[in-house]
């Protein structure tokens, strides 16, 4: 649900840059451009995550296959390209050897260094990444956990005179309440 291919790809592909000129899309190119770096860095900071003892789990990551498997395609068709693809009604003004030098360059970046970074990601997090997967599910199951827990608990929620136990079982009771009262309408 989050990640990476994730964040990325939806920024890309929204309304998340200014594009009013010939510069704002080539700053995207720099932007697509520094993707591979990124890619490396979170490959970074998953080895620390195993040097460390806090790594994923299965669970958390299995979906990740597919989801970096279906960036690989065309450049025309990546979401990477979305916003190039009708950059002249963006740029009217712009002519049309300005407006396919640009598309021709973010194809070849897109190519060249977006979509290999994120199948080496694949290829890392699906290889020697997935021996290191925890075996069970939630924070808990890593080092310290418990107290990492217990002390998110605190600070998201302002409670910290209540337990992880009582906080679920008000969650419970809530759900149950909730139910009864769906059932009724």
């Amino acid at each position: 649900m989050n990640g990476v291919h994730i964040k990325l790809t939806k920024f890309f592909k929204g309304n998340n840059m200014k594009l009013r000129s010939l510069k704002d899309f080539q700053n995207a190119i720099k932007r697509l451009r520094k993707i591979p770096k990124q890619i490396d860095e979170v490959i970074t900071l998953l080895n620390l995550g195993i040097a460390a003892g806090k790594t994923h789990a299965n669970e958390s990551v299995f979906r990740t296959k597919d989801q970096l498997e279906r960036l690989q395609v065309r450049p025309e068709a990546s979401e990477f390209y979305e916003i190039f693809k009708n950059i002249g009604d963006f740029l009217p003004q712009l002519d049309s050897s300005y407006v396919q030098s640009i598309q021709l360059e973010a194809k070849a970046v897109i190519r060249g260094k977006v979509l290999p970074a994120f199948k080496k990601l694949q290829n890392y997090i699906h290889g020697p990444y997935s021996k290191h997967f925890r075996s069970k599910p939630g924070i808990s199951s890593i080092r310290d956990g418990q107290r990492y827990y217990e002390e998110c608990l605190t600070f998201y929620t302002t409670l910290s005179d209540i337990s992880p136990e009582e906080v679920h079982n008000i969650g419970v009771n809530e759900v149950q309440k909730l139910r009864k009262q769906m059932i009724e309408v």
